[in-house]
Formats: structure tokens, C-alpha cells, sequence
């Protein structure tokens, strides 16, 4: 008789090393089944950074916007085109404006495109003075070849000052006066007073131009981290509001783990804030849905591959899960004879 070694699971805490663990009690905004991975052409997610460069014209009401990017999804040939969408998005209080600013257009051939941005026909009387970023965002999937991928375009340039519905300045002649601005304006316990009225933080409340906030994302420029503040005016904690979860405090998580109580299930919160999902992070792979995966099989495309994650969360390695063999990077053994001297067929399983 064959005797094989048996994985035991560790504790989740421990596996998770110094990455932040938290409980949570809020509503997620997705469904608490278990999805697979194999259930869902779109295998991870690839960051793509767009560098924005700036010109301002010395006499014209003119803005030089060049975007460039490393690479587009595959699938996109010369004669296909790709956009990422512009935006104006305000430094103290992260609000995106959208429709103002040109789109940027992509080839395969044409990875860097310059567009001319005039303002001299009111179009920037949607903003209000102040310090603003010029930010290029989109999705795009590759659209042949297994396996796929979400690429996610972002990037943001160096700060725009606008006053009188103009942009006065680039770059950082403005930035002393936004970090200025932001310490009296940009705390829980504080507010500031100018001649259109309050701004600020007052309890849990936060003012803008006299005018109480409700059902938006706000930007603490003094701890540098998103808020939202919900229907009722006050801002949101220990919850998710749509793929963001907002910690004790309500500042929104980023490049850390949290586990919710509610799903029983631990959650990946990436760099931009948004959940992880069909991807691996380290050891531990993310589902379609956000949950971490446990107890159960995946198939990697992209590694044409099938991985078992324990019941900590990590993927088995050299060791025999029931009939299959997991090899030292992970993957199931299949055609071949294992370490310990068995046979497995195509389909992984131990030859008897």
C-alpha cells in the first residue's frame, strides 16, 4: 500500500505574515458565491502606467497633451484603435470631471499621441479655481490568444492651477500653496472658513464652500487617502462602498488584506483601492468574486495549470491532495512520475 504525506492547514493570521488584517461587518457589493477560476476568460490583471507630459502655450489659451503608453492589449493591430478617457480631477477633493478634456487614441504603431487643448471657449467653466490633475484612465482586454487579460491604463500629470476658468500655472509654482490649503481644510477635527464659507471637517462631516457633502468621494490631502461620504453627510467606516472598503476611520484600504466577518472570506485591496480579483497576490490566489480561495482547486490559464489552495489560503507545494501530486512550484503533476517515485496520468491522477 501507497502511504502519502498529508498537507495539514496553518492558521490564516500566521500565513498572512505583517500584511494588515481587519474585520468588517459592511454589505459587499457582490454576491458571496464561489466562483472558480476557471469560470471566466479573463485570467489577472495588467497595470499599465500612461505618462502624461504638458506644454503651455506661451501666448496662446493652449494646452500641449502627450500621452504615452508601453503597450495595448493583444489583438489591437495598426489599423485598430484604442482610447483612454480624460479627466480633470481636483487635488483637494479627488472629484473627477469628465467630457472637457480630448481623449488620447492608440495604435499598435502609435504608442505616444499628442492632442491640443484650448480653453478660450469657456469649456473650463465647470471648475472651480484651484489645483487640479489631468488624469487618463480606461480598461482594455486582450481580444484574441489565450490567456487573457484585463489591462488597466492610468496616469496622472504634474498639478494644473486654474483661476478664472483658465490654467494659470504647471507644475509645483502651486503645489506649497495646495499643501498649505490642505492642512487646515483636510482633517477629521478641523475647518477652515474663506469668503464663499466653510471648508473642511467638522465631527464626522465635511464642508465645502459653506455647502454640507453627501454621497461623495473626498480627498484627505493631509493623510493622503479617499473618503466617501454617504447619503446622510457623515463619512463611512469599516464598510464597502462599490469595490472600495473604507477602514476605521474612513480611509479607504489600499495594498492590504481584509477579512470579512460577514463572508467569511479574506479580501486583497490593490494599490488604486479596488479588490483584487482573478489574480494571484504572493501565495494566494483572489477569485472572480474577491474571495480569497480556500479549500478548493483553480485552473491558471495562464499557466495552463491547475494549483490546489489549502485551508490557509496558500497553494499547496510537495505534497499529494488526495489522488494528486503538487510540485514544488505549485502546479499538479500530470504524465509524470512524482518525487516520491509514482506514476500520474494526463489527467494528474495517481496511477494505481
Amino acid at each position: 500500500m501507497k502511504f502519502k504525506p498529508v498537507l495539514f492547514a496553518s492558521l490564516a493570521v500566521a500565513a498572512l505574515g505583517a500584511a494588515t488584517v481587519l474585520d468588517t461587518e459592511g454589505n459587499l457589493p457582490f454576491s458571496s458565491q464561489v466562483v472558480h477560476a476557471d469560470s471566466s476568460d479573463i485570467v489577472g490583471i495588467k497595470k499599465h502606467d500612461v505618462k502624461i507630459t504638458l506644454k503651455q502655450h506661451p501666448t496662446l489659451e493652449k494646452l500641449d497633451i502627450t500621452a504615452t503608453i508601453d503597450s495595448l492589449p493583444r489583438g489591437v493591430y495598426s489599423n485598430s484603435i484604442s482610447s483612454v478617457f480624460g479627466f480633470f480631477k481636483n487635488v483637494n477633493t479627488g472629484e473627477l470631471h469628465q467630457y472637457i478634456l480630448p481623449n488620447m487614441s492608440f495604435t499598435s504603431y502609435e504608442l505616444s499621441v499628442s492632442r491640443e487643448f484650448y480653453w478660450n471657449n469657456d469649456n473650463l467653466i465647470s471648475l472651480a479655481d484651484g489645483d487640479y490633475w489631468i488624469v487618463y484612465s480606461d480598461t482594455l482586454e486582450d481580444t484574441e490568444g489565450a490567456p487573457r487579460y484585463e489591462h488597466r491604463y492610468y496616469g496622472q500629470s504634474e498639478i494644473v492651477t486654474i483661476k478664472d476658468h483658465k490654467i494659470i500655472s504647471i507644475g509645483g509654482r502651486r503645489q506649497a500653496t495646495a499643501q498649505s490649503q490642505s492642512s487646515q481644510a483636510q482633517t477629521h477635527s478641523t475647518t477652515s472658513s474663506t469668503a464663499s464659507g466653510k471648508n473642511g471637517w467638522s465631527g464626522s462631516s465635511y464642508y465645502q464652500n459653506g455647502n454640507k457633502v453627501y454621497s461623495k468621494w473626498i480627498y484627505d490631502y493631509q493623510y493622503k487617502s479617499y473618503l466617501y461620504i454617504d447619503a446622510a453627510g457623515n463619512y463611512v467606516q469599516n464598510a464597502w462602498v462599490g469595490n472600495y472598503y473604507l477602514k476605521s476611520g474612513g480611509y479607504m484600504a489600499q495594498n492590504e488584506w481584509v477579512y470579512d466577518k460577514n463572508y467569511g472570506a479574506y479580501y486583497y485591496l490593490t494599490g488604486e483601492g479596488s479588490y483584487a480579483r482573478s489574480s494571484w497576490v504572493g501565495n494566494y490566489y483572489l477569485k472572480a468574486n474577491g474571495k480569497m480561495a480556500k479549500s478548493e482547486w483553480i485552473y491558471d490559464r495562464n499557466y495552463r495549470a491547475y494549483y490546489y489552495l489549502t485551508g490557509e489560503g496558500s497553494y499547496a507545494r510537495n505534497a499529494w491532495i488526495g489522488d494528486y501530486y503538487l510540485k514544488s512550484n505549485g502546479k499538479m503533476a500530470v504524465s509524470e512520475r512524482t518525487p516520491d517515485g509514482y506514476r500520474v496520468d494526463g489527467s494528474g491522477k495517481w496511477i494505481r
